[in-house]
């Protein structure tokens, strides 16, 4: 069970002054070794070299699970070594005996939404039906477009009211901000781009229909 050790919100400070995309990635991973619990093979000894070797073997190997993963979920990771890693250890309350190795942000390609751009002129006054997934839960809008505007977006269905307040402010955003691309402004959460991707769906559904 992950247990938090520091309040805030502290991305950033995990990544440089070159990487930007940092902190707005909604996860960043820092892996870190304990020496104190990976001096021992058995009741055998290991050396500095050899727990050093078998401890970056595992962070790779750790690693490489998430590309996996997020090569199979249609998300993007990149494993970072540029990490103040001084900083990020007293941030994070480590031991004198805890080291970190590296750094691993997992989030959505920079280009989706370029990818898949549409254009508010093309699509004809009229509501339109949206959904997309996110985990076990379906979440489902209905876009009006007024005036070629995103003039309302109504919630049908996300699944949880837990996430109401977090979907009205989103929801918020795209329309003052009259894109889906929020997450580049905001942070936005996996819930939330799950939702935008909703939005998403309805409107290129109604670039298709028009």
């Amino acid at each position: 069970m992950l247990q938090p050790v520091a309040v805030g919100d502290h991305r950033a400070e995990t990544g440089s002054l070159i990487q930007p995309f940092v902190k707005n990635a909604p996860v960043n991973l820092v892996f870190v070794i304990d020496a104190g619990r990976t001096s021992m093979m058995g009741k055998s000894a290991l050396s500095t070299a050899d727990r050093d070797m078998l401890s970056d073997t595992a962070v790779g190997f750790i690693s490489q699970n998430v590309y996996l993963y997020c090569a199979s979920e249609g998300l993007s990771t990149v494993v970072r070594g540029l990490i103040d890693r001084e900083a990020v250890k007293a941030r994070l309350q480590l031991r004198p005996e805890q080291r970190i190795i590296l750094a691993q942000s997992v989030g959505y390609p920079a280009d989706q939404e370029e990818k898949t751009a549409i254009d508010l002129q093309q699509i004809p006054d009229g509501k339109y039906p949206g959904e997309a997934r996110y985990q076990e839960l379906v979440y489902r809008v209905a876009v009006a477009i007024k005036n070629h505007r995103i003039d309302q977006v109504d919630i049908v269905d996300i699944g949880s009211d837990d996430f109401r307040e977090e979907a009205a402010a989103t929801i918020q955003n795209v329309i003052s901000l009259q894109r889906v691309n929020v997450d580049a402004v905001s942070g936005a959460t996996p819930a939330s781009q799950a939702l935008l991707k909703a939005v998403e769906d309805a409107l290129s559904k109604a670039a298709r229909s028009k």
